[in-house]
């Protein structure tokens, strides 16, 4: 059957009808026309299992553009071409359950969405070296999601995109590498930082703040501003007016507290020429600088000051120094116990003395040693200019015995007993008016009262004047006889 001429004038070179059709056909020519009704197959062809041949071919210019396989050819049960397949209306495209190959771009239309239509389908694109772009919109990864060995997870480049876990109430674990927080890191209200194990934790060299309470575990450290040349190494500022609490509390808790340590310690292991610890308060004009408080302390001590083996010679282990003070008291110590109960207010010692102390209250209790050079108990020096009292002994307010400027006075109605020894009164000596001295009381022998003058060639040796006149007595030294010389009085 042959019309080469019909193609071009919209012929038909053969039609084939099993029924009659609907709708108006095009005009174009047709080298196979089928109608077809309702019912029925327009093209069926069956073949022998093992068909190698093609169902159909289509050729253009002696290509094959479109061919359905059998099963026993060299490429079996498929349907090839080289042409476009384009799919319009609402009908939809299905494949079959083998793998389904898109070797070319894909496209998916507007608005139209690719969707798994199994609870176990799966979308894979690990053989693929390229890159995988999402849409701009919301992507939702709603099952677990690994991240492959040796990749990463990076935004772009002057991206403000968030990563945001808020919603989710599970947890959220960084690897085991270095991981850098490049941006401010805020915890949540009432949201915990906690981190185990033996790795450490540093911060940076801006102000670090700790707003709540901070623990140290037991037996861990807290190590503050090592190698430190300048500025504040530790600093606990409160710039509010606090009425209750404190600044810095150390607890040792109730255990039994024995470590030679100390509660606070400050170490240096170096010659410094500064201060190590100084409590500043230049502003307050009352209050305690310093306070300790020790309500059960029977032994030990409340404040110790140990030089150990060090030679020193400085101006004072303990300097207080307050040189415009124009009223108060400087050092005070009281102990008003201790006087029914044999105590001692504040000892001194430079020395080991010998002899036993008296079980006695002591104010003051000063050990001397016992060598040749022992040095001075008490010492007191004033300028040629002073005047006032060096020391003033004092019994209900009243003067028992003062040393002055001017001299020694002993008050009230107290005695004046000196020891067996010789006793040199190398001044003036008088008594007071009404006051008898008296000697020799009770001598029956020897004694009783002895002048001796020297080479006495002017003068007399006693003189006693009465409240009428003045007479002299001058009595001759004793010659080789025995006894004493008589004493002559002149008036």
């Amino acid at each position: 059957m042959s019309g080469t001429t019909l193609g071009a004038n919209n012929g038909v070179a053969a039609s084939f009808a099993t029924g009659t059709d609907t709708g108006t056909q095009d005009t174009a020519s047709k080298a196979v026309r089928v109608v077809l009704g309702t019912q029925g197959h327009g093209y069926y062809a069956n073949a022998a299992s093992g068909y190698a041949g093609n169902f159909v071919e289509l050729q253009e210019n002696g290509t094959t553009v479109f061919a359905i396989s059998g099963s026993g050819g060299g490429t079996p049960n498929r349907i090839s071409t080289s042409l476009n397949i384009a799919q319009s209306g609402s009908t939809t495209f299905s494949t079959g359950t083998g793998q389904v190959s898109l070797n070319g771009n894909t496209v998916l239309a507007d608005a139209k969405s690719l969707t798994a239509g199994g609870t176990t389908s799966t979308f894979n694109f690990s053989a693929s070296t390229a890159q995988f772009d999402t849409s701009s919109g919301q992507v939702n990864l709603n099952g677990n999601t690994v991240l492959a060995q040796n990749k990463s997870l990076s935004v772009a480049a002057g991206s403000t995109g968030n990563i945001d876990f808020s919603n989710s109430s599970g947890t959220f674990s960084t690897s085991s590498g270095t991981n850098t927080l490049n941006g401010n890191v805020s915890v949540t209200a009432n949201k915990t930082f906690a981190q185990n194990g033996t790795g450490t934790f540093t911060t940076g060299s801006g102000a670090n703040s700790l707003n709540g309470d901070v623990t140290v575990a037991s037996g861990k450290t807290i190590t503050a501003a090592q190698n430190v040349t300048s500025g504040t190494a530790v600093n606990l500022t409160n710039a509010g007016t606090q009425t209750t609490g404190k600044v810095l509390n150390v607890d040792t808790g109730a255990g039994a507290f024995s470590t030679n340590g100390g509660g606070v310690s400050i170490t240096s292991t170096g010659a410094f020429t500064g201060t190590l610890a100084r409590l500043t308060a230049n502003s307050t004009t009352s209050g305690t600088v310093l306070g300790i408080q020790a309500t059960s302390l029977a032994t030990g001590q409340a404040v110790d000051v140990d030089l150990g083996s060090a030679v020193y010679t400085g101006t004072g282990v303990v300097n207080v120094s307050a040189n415009s003070a124009s009223s108060g008291t400087l050092v005070n110590v009281s102990g008003t116990s201790l006087g029914g109960n044999n105590g001692t207010g504040v000892k001194i010692a430079t020395g080991t003395p010998t002899g036993t102390d008296p079980t006695v209250t002591k104010a003051l209790s000063i050990a001397l040693g016992n060598t040749a050079s022992s040095g001075t108990g008490i010492y007191v020096n004033a300028g040629s200019s002073w005047t006032g009292n060096l020391l003033d002994l004092r019994l209900n307010a009243l003067s028992l015995f003062t040393v002055s400027n001017t001299g020694v006075t002993i008050g009230s109605n107290l005695t004046f007993s000196t020891g067996t020894g010789a006793v040199t009164l190398n001044g003036n000596t008088s008594t007071a008016s009404g006051v008898t001295l008296s000697t020799g009381s009770g001598i029956t022998t020897t004694t009783a009262v002895t002048i001796g003058t020297g080479a006495l060639s002017t003068g007399t040796a006693l003189s006693v004047t009465t409240r009428n006149g003045a007479f002299s007595t001058r009595v001759r030294r004793s010659t080789s006889r025995s006894g004493p010389a008589p004493a002559r009085a002149s008036t």
